[in-house]
């Protein structure tokens, strides 16, 4: 049986804001492209009523999401292969 190919993993930092607010930082350097093409074909289709995607930020590479379920975010991440990258500390 064939497969497409898998597409590569892209690795995240999950900030917490406060107020259901989260900074999703991507680590590796991403080009505006690719990170416009993350908030749109990756990250915006996973997104449900309540949540939204508030801010782009490019200079940063990281897009500013509300959420009220955080659990069922980060799950959502790992089928678009956005890996989240933990803290040593936590």
């Amino acid at each position: 049986m064939l497969g497409l190919p898998s597409k590569p993993w892209k690795r995240a930092r999950l900030v917490e804001l406060g107020g259901g607010r989260y900074q999703v930082a991507f680590t590796a350097r991403i080009s505006r492209e690719e990170l416009e093409e993350l908030v749109e074909e990756d990250l915006a289709p996973h997104l449900s009523e309540p949540d939204s995607l508030e801010e782009v930020l490019w200079a940063e590479r990281s897009v500013v999401v509300c959420i009220r379920d955080i659990a069922a975010f980060r799950k959502g991440l790992l089928f678009c292969n956005i890996a989240i990258e933990e803290d040593a500390a936590g």
